[in-house]
């Protein structure tokens, strides 16, 4: 039995978060080409008819990336079961079409809901909203539009929950997505509830004042509990419903000492105990718990908790019905469990029914922890989610209070040198975001440098056009291409200089590789662009591996990197 139970398994690559995030938040899986609609004088019918459209070419492998395993695009969040749930909307077509707002959760995306369009269409707002008869930690809702046609695809929406279906407070998401036939994950921080309500602002092509959906899904815990903070273990005990003592040091004591080389087990000596095993936490004072922490042993695999439920009391008798259930992977991670709602409570039970990998009828664990609703005067807090219909790769602060972002080519994808750079601008004020494509430069500025010009103007240099450099004036919402650089480069430092100028200095994967990226300046008066013959990127070297311009297969950034040159590249890794 001991060889059993210690049998060695290969640790499982740990997943990236930041790509996990990255996947969810992804609004495109593909380019197609895009539908208008006009109106029938007689009906007002939205009637599909094709508008062309240029057509994005195909992504390329970029050389500065490597490519991520085939896992990492796994969601951190699981699809909840949507057995019983049912739908409502604001209002529903069904004269001229069966355009019923069940047919988000019939599992055919070539049935939908559609707004009432006969005769007087209603007017935006249209809201969607379902019902999973029972509370659950939700993540993120995902939108499936329609599969014959372009009418009603959200553009601004807002997504708002509730316990009841009556109170719903605050919108914990809103934003803008891309006018395209993709799925649409719109996430936000996790928290239990019955009633998830989408809300369409417009409709995302303009073409109309209608919304439709073709099938409608939640995630649900996605392990990484919103504004929560570790609670102090000094003075609690943990009991167990069983424990093994007699062949090894398997005491419920150890999920507390804050070693992950010691452990609790289940018995497995002599005769195993059966599932379920069940773990109870004391912290022998009352507090408010939102989240447990299991850390699996390490090791070996025997004891991973699979399928469990979490349940608190305050006198660690009566427990009241679980505040968190699910499933974990089976694999050496920390496993977070969010709970359907924060609990004032003493005590907090583990239990679980299932061992992961299905080797045995034990559980094990190396450490438990608890988190607590963080405080927004002591810690801070986090505002709502607000959706972006592109990836954000670079930003710049603007002034009025709004935020430019871009990312590469394409909304969500990267490579080659085509030309141009989808952008996109959020209102902080009013929450509300702004979509544009800029061809006008003939600059494709995915993972440039950028410097902020001492009258307000962003310039933006290199990246897959790695000679160009560009100029977006807030004042008059314009791009404009200024004169390239003498050094074509990519992943540079840029900073502006006390005369005004703008001074750059190294790059890595874009450009020449054999080119020393050695500095340059560019004057606002000229519009030009000066080499620096003293100043050479050898000195800004450090003693990376792979080389100063050499593609890497980790993160893909070099010594000469701008500082948030990595915020794609890490997310891919």
């Amino acid at each position: 039995m001991q060889s059993r139970r210690s049998l060695a398994s290969t640790r499982l690559l740990r997943r990236s978060y930041l790509l996990i995030a990255f996947a969810l938040g992804s609004l495109l899986i593909g380019l197609t080409p895009w539908l208008g609609v006009s109106s029938t004088a007689a009906t007002g019918q939205p009637v599909p008819r094709p508008v062309p459209m240029p057509l994005d070419q195909k992504a390329q492998q970029s050389p500065h990336h490597g490519i991520a395993p085939a896992n990492a695009m796994e969601p951190a969040a699981p699809l909840l079961d949507r057995a019983g749930w049912t739908a409502t909307a604001s209002d529903e077509e069904t004269s001229g079409e069966n355009g019923r707002a069940a047919n988000v959760l019939d599992g055919s995306n070539a049935t939908l809901w559609h707004s009432k369009w006969t005769g007087t269409p209603a007017p935006l707002p249209h809201t969607l909203t379902i019902d999973m008869h029972r509370t659950a930690v939700v993540s993120a809702l995902v939108y499936q539009p329609r599969t014959n046609g372009s009418n009603g695809r959200p553009g601004e929406y807002s997504i708002s929950v509730s316990a009841d279906g009556v109170n719903w407070g605050t919108p914990v998401a809103t934003g803008t997505v891309a006018d395209d036939a993709s799925a649409k994950t719109l996430g936000f921080a996790p928290q239990g509830a019955r009633f998830v309500r989408l809300t369409a602002l417009t409709e995302a092509g303009g073409r109309g004042p209608w919304t439709s959906a073709a099938e409608i899904n939640l995630l649900g815990d996605p392990g990484t509990p919103a504004a929560t903070v570790d609670l102090p273990r000094t003075g609690w005990t943990a009991t167990a419903s069983d424990e093994e003592t007699s062949g090894e040091n398997g005491r419920a004591a150890n999920v507390l000492d804050g070693s992950d080389s010691t452990l609790w087990h289940s018995k497995w000596s002599g005769t195993a105990t059966p599932l379920p095993h069940s773990l109870t936490i004391d912290m022998h004072r009352t507090t408010t718990v939102s989240a447990l922490a299991y850390h699996p042993r390490t090791g070996g695999a025997n004891g991973r908790a699979g399928a469990y439920t979490i349940a608190t009391s305050t006198d660690g008798t009566t427990f009241g019905a679980p505040v968190a259930a699910g499933s974990w992977r089976d694999d050496d991670t920390v496993k977070t469990a969010t709970f359907t709602r924060a609990e004032s409570a003493r005590f907090v039970r583990l239990t679980v029914t299932s061992e992961a990998g299905g080797r045995g009828p034990w559980t094990s664990a190396a450490e438990i922890r608890l988190s607590g609703p963080a405080s927004p005067a002591v810690h801070g807090s986090w505002g709502r989610i607000i959706g972006f219909p592109l990836v954000p790769v670079a930003t710049a602060a603007l002034p009025g209070d709004k935020l430019l972002a871009w990312s590469a080519y394409a909304l969500d994808r990267f490579g080659g040198s085509n030309g141009y750079t989808q952008t996109a601008i959020l209102d902080l004020k009013t929450g509300k975001v702004t979509q544009r494509r800029i061809d006008n430069t003939g600059h494709d500025m995915f993972c440039p440098g950028i410097v902020m010009l001492a009258d307000g103007r962003v310039l933006v240099t290199g990246g897959s056009n790695a000679e160009k450099a560009s100029i977006y004036d807030p004042a008059t919402d314009a791009w404009s291409a200024t004169s390239s650089m003498n050094i074509a480069r990519g992943y540079q430092a840029m900073t502006l200089l006390s005369t005004g100028e703008a001074f750059v200095l190294g790059g890595s994967w874009s450009g020449n590789a054999a080119t020393d990226k050695g500095g340059e300046v560019w004057s606002p008066d000229t519009r030009t662009w000066r080499k620096l013959p003293g100043v050479t990127a050898a000195p800004a070297l450090t003693a990376d591996p792979a080389g100063p311009t050499a593609p890497t297969t980790t993160c893909g950034c070099t010594p000469l990197r701008a500082a948030r040159c990595c915020n794609w590249a890490r997310a891919a890794r």
